[in-house]
């Protein structure tokens, strides 16, 4: 009897704070269905012990202002997080009015307001009344929840299906074809604009001296390239696989497993070739597949320094920024993303992979991959790669200061390459942006972007292509960057790969 009456108080504790945990999660499993494309279980299971536990939060404050009655306190903690969750969304819209100024710290105090008011009279509701209302808010949000995990369950069985097909391509090896083949650097600048960008919006003249160094060290030098969209993902993979593909983010994870098993990679493999990545594009999108490389660094992984300070929050990565953004929290959360150590970590990965591009160590000949998101947002470095204030991120007209250290990079990287290069069997270096400026605002509120912008430049690249022994007069100077390996396979490898016209 005592163990049945324990059972019955504890489910009546117990039993009614599923309501608001229902409710609490609901936010994150929905945003991570509309974006499970470029995001890992592990943003979705951050978030969800976070929400979890600021639901307990909140019920154990407001049942202890309610005398510890559990029904009573879960309606008002449901109602109180309707609330909490659509902050963000009522400010934002009332701030694209431009009706009022409004800041948070006015705004904020009269929602909490309206909702201490609000739960005041859920307080003078009769008991039976609260448990039918519960029951049918657990019945409405119970479905919500379940439809959105059963959004969720196929996609991820596909990427799962993706994972299984890269990682039999991590297995595969090809024999030594010709042991005197040359290395091959393929760097990708992401958002990196083509230098007649620089030279007419931005003024910048002294993309001419990079100009300049390029074609001294024997780089062509294509001016007018462009890249058929400014989708990064669609981009490359394109370029690695030497073909057009459809520009929707429903093929996103088409494009995840091409890069990472791509043509390019295929191929090099099968002729013996060591594959090397560099890539920080999971900063961006965390689902991303790793190249099929025998040497991978990502952003993030043990490439950073074991005395770094930097360490990762709880939820203020990108997908957290999203959730909490629409909540009350939305009023502090810039703060703690403006200091994000995530820069720190991309600063490392910049750095480690300057020292490393060209490591002897590594055998040779060897395909060395390379995606920096450099001068990409945020913009978060000046000329000399010191860390700018956090509020010039997300403005456009730190673009430059970016672009600047950018070029820096690239030089450090190309003379690290040459100047590590056996003489005798110089490299291929293929230095290329994904895109060009594209000048768009993101959510921070201190976002700005570029005034009169051309719309031509955000396709506008960078490409330069080092192929010793290569008469360059036949190339383009409107080179379609989709053509730059037949071109690299048909001189070193005789192929006969078509070009796309």
């Amino acid at each position: 009897m005592p163990l049945k009456n324990t059972l019955k108080r504890a489910t009546y504790f117990i039993a009614p704070i599923l309501l608001p945990i229902l409710f609490g999660v609901f936010p994150t499993l929905y945003h991570y269905g509309n974006n499970i494309e470029k995001l890992v279980l592990a943003n979705l299971a951050r978030m969800l012990v976070f929400d979890v536990l600021l639901v307990f939060l909140f019920y154990l404050f407001i049942a202890a202002l309610n005398r510890f009655q559990a029904m009573r306190t879960a309606i008002m903690t449901f109602v109180f997080l309707i609330f909490f969750n659509l902050y963000g969304l009522a400010y934002r819209y009332l701030v694209d009015l431009d009706v009022i100024r409004l800041k948070h710290y006015t705004f904020l105090p009269l929602v909490l307001m309206v909702a201490a008011y609000t739960l005041f009279f859920l307080g003078k509701l009769k008991n039976s009344a609260l448990t039918a209302i519960w029951k049918n808010l657990v019945l409405i949000v119970g479905i919500l929840v379940v439809y959105n995990i059963m959004n969720i369950v196929p996609a991820e069985i596909s990427k799962w299906r993706n994972e299984k097909i890269v990682s039999s391509l991590h297995a595969q090896g090809g024999q030594l074809i010709d042991k005197n083949a040359p290395d091959i650097y393929y760097i990708i600048l992401d958002e990196f604009a083509g230098f007649q960008a620089m030279r007419e919006y931005w003024h910048y003249s002294e993309v001419d001296v990079f100009v300049s160094f390029l074609k001294d060290q024997g780089f062509f030098v294509a001016e007018e390239s462009h890249g058929s969209s400014t989708d990064t993902l669609h981009q490359m993979a394109t370029r690695l696989n030497y073909r057009e593909y459809p520009v929707a983010d429903e093929y996103i994870q088409t494009y995840f497993k091409d890069i990472a098993a791509s043509r390019v990679v295929s191929y090099l493999k099968s002729r013996g070739y060591t594959i090397v990545a560099f890539d920080e594009t999971n900063l961006g999108y965390p689902s991303a597949l790793p190249i099929a490389a025998d040497y991978y660094y990502e952003y993030g992984s043990s490439v950073i320094p074991a005395d770094s300070t930097a360490t990762y929050g709880f939820y203020f990565d990108e997908f957290g920024e999203l959730v909490i953004d629409n909540t009350m929290l939305s009023a502090i959360s810039q703060r703690f993303s403006s200091a994000n150590p995530e820069i720190t970590l991309h600063s490392n990965m910049i750095n480690f992979t300057v020292d490393h591009i060209a490591d002897g160590s590594v055998a040779s000949p060897k395909f060395v991959y390379v995606h920096l998101l450099l001068p990409h947002s945020p913009f978060a470095f000046a000329e000399d790669g010191r860390i700018l204030d956090s509020d010039r991120f997300a403005n456009w007209h730190s673009y430059l200061d970016n672009y600047k250290y950018s070029i820096r990079i690239a030089r450090e990287m190309v003379n690290g390459i040459l100047q590590e290069a056996d003489p005798e069997n110089p490299p291929v270096v293929i230095l290329q942006s994904d895109h060009g400026a594209r000048n768009e605002l993101n959510r921070r509120e201190d976002s700005t972007v570029l005034p009169n912008y051309p719309e031509k430049f955000m396709t506008h690249i960078m490409y330069a292509l080092f192929i010793p022994g290569y008469d360059y007069s036949s190339l383009p100077q409107d080179i379609n960057p989709a053509n730059t390996f037949p071109i690299v396979f048909n001189f070193l490898f005789d192929d006969n790969i078509p070009l796309i016209k």
